[in-house]
């Protein structure tokens, strides 16, 4: 007999499907809309399974990469 799995372990396995950015984004403002800063302070079990899916989108979008401040010297622009 078998289980479904939880949204925490399809994060934690990677078993969320990204098509694209546009619907990766989409699923992510939506999620942002269902939380609230007191599910994240005092999470219920889909809250953490929603925060975790989250997390997971947002780590898996090479668009939003954090650029390295160290390659840039803010004295010489050009």
């Amino acid at each position: 007999m078998d289980r479904e799995i939880t949204m925490l372990e399809k994060a934690i396995y990677g078993d969320y499907e990204i098509t694209d950015i546009y619907t990766n984004l989409e699923r992510c403002r939506e999620i942002s809309n269902e939380l609230k800063i007191l599910d994240i302070i005092e999470p219920s079990g889909r809250n953490v399974g929603l925060i975790a899916e989250l997390i997971y989108r947002m780590n898996n979008m090479p668009e939003l990469q954090i650029i390295e401040m160290d390659e840039y010297n803010l004295n010489q622009p050009n």
